[in-house]
């Protein structure tokens, strides 16, 4: 821009000690010239721009459609610099490397892959895009695991199933879990101690019925009671109760026959506290002979009844 300014001043110089006055005339001109940068879409004067996007035709990529300075001249929709033509996401803001769309977030957990070390399993930031560690691999996070090296259940917060005796059957499984055993006597001892094995046989030598009958004798009472005893002390022995006769008599009846005279007991055992479902009672009739039935010896010997303590 050019404007231009005229001024004009009179003024006495200076007056002389003889008659005369003496005055002095200024002319002056100024130009003052003032220059604007054209705007970015100011159409330059005589240069084509036929889409009037402020781009000129010869750096226009898209001469007949206006356009972003970014793209080249070519529609940008999202204004990330790719043309939309080119823009696999062309609403949405991205980068060249994923064709214009955003950094992609595969598993969808809210952490782009780039930055994501699991990128196929949803995570948190704060391990990286990775679910919370499980060390041990038992389904349980290590943030909620208390023993998160050595593989467990959720019962019991991530360790293992206890093993009280410490015999390799654990708890749940153990019907000794406080006795070492073997893992084919689930947990118990491989036999029962033969002092004890002697005293039940004693004790069975001494249980006695009513001829024909299976009404205990009550001179058998002391025994029972002793394997009362036995059973409340020792809480993890089974007992199984074994009824015998001889061969007087007809099977089917001897069967019946042993078979009430164990049941017999097992209810007495019951009346006296101990859980039913710790014994067993059978009754084999003359099947299971320990000696002959030729003699009223033998005949004796077969009459009886076997107590077997088992884990």
């Amino acid at each position: 821009m050019l404007t231009g300014n005229f001024s004009r001043s009179l003024s006495t110089i200076y007056t002389a000690p003889y008659e005369g006055s003496f005055y002095n005339r200024v002319y002056g001109v100024s130009l003052v010239f003032w220059v604007n940068k054209l705007k970015h879409n100011t159409v330059k004067v005589g240069i084509p721009d036929k889409d009037k996007d402020g781009i000129p035709d010869s750096e226009d990529a898209c001469p007949d459609v206006a356009g972003s300075p970014t793209a080249n001249g070519c529609p940008d929709k999202d204004g990330d610099g790719i043309a939309d033509s080119k823009d696999r996401c062309p609403n949405v803001s991205g980068l060249v490397k994923y064709q214009g769309c955003p950094i992609p977030d595969s598993d969808n957990d809210g952490i782009d892959d780039e930055k994501d070390s699991c990128v196929n399993v949803p995570g948190l930031l704060i391990y990286h895009g990775c679910p919370v560690p499980d060390s041990d691999g038992d389904g349980i996070r290590d943030s909620e695991d208390k023993c998160p090296t050595i593989a467990g259940v959720a019962k019991y917060e991530g360790c293992p199933i206890p093993d009280t005796d410490g015999d390799g059957v654990n708890d749940e499984e153990d019907k000794c879990p406080d006795k070492a055993g073997k893992p084919e006597n689930h947990g118990c001892p491989a036999i029962v101690q033969d002092d004890l094995k002697a005293l039940m046989n004693s004790i069975a030598h001494n249980i006695g019925f009513s001829v024909s009958s299976d009404k205990i004798d009550p001179s058998s009472y002391n025994s029972l009671d002793k394997l009362v005893s036995i059973m409340q002390k020792n809480p993890s022995l089974k007992l199984d109760i074994e009824g015998h006769t001889d061969n007087t008599g007809s099977r089917k009846y001897n069967q019946i026959l042993s078979g009430k005279r164990a049941l017999a007991i097992k209810m007495y055992l019951i009346q006296k506290g101990i859980d039913k479902d710790r014994m067993t009672a059978s009754g084999f009739g003359p099947d299971k002979p320990i000696a002959s039935n030729n003699t009223e010896k033998g005949k004796s010997k077969n009459r009886r009844v076997e107590l077997k303590l088992r884990y």
